[in-house]
């Protein structure tokens, strides 16, 4: 999880984790005061299921960064 900085679907970083693990969709986090990228991600391993998954609006979070923070909550499958 975090601040690949891929702008593309499948270069670099998404290609190489992406092989053993899946891509969590939390939507776009990047530029905090008018998000319109997805460049935060997080990959889940096979043992995982996302149950919920997002981005944290607020007025205090696009002041602390560029990015917004992303999250998660997962369980275990079965």
């Amino acid at each position: 999880m975090g601040d690949c900085n891929e702008w593309r679907n499948q270069g670099g970083c998404l290609h190489d984790f992406g092989e053993r693990h899946r891509l969590i969709d939390t939507g776009h986090s990047f530029h905090s005061r008018r998000p319109v990228a997805k460049l935060d991600r997080i990959f889940a391993s096979p043992d995982l299921n996302a149950v919920e998954a997002g981005v944290h609006r607020s007025a205090l979070a696009a002041r602390a960064s560029d990015h917004l923070p992303i999250w998660a909550r997962f369980e275990r499958a079965d």
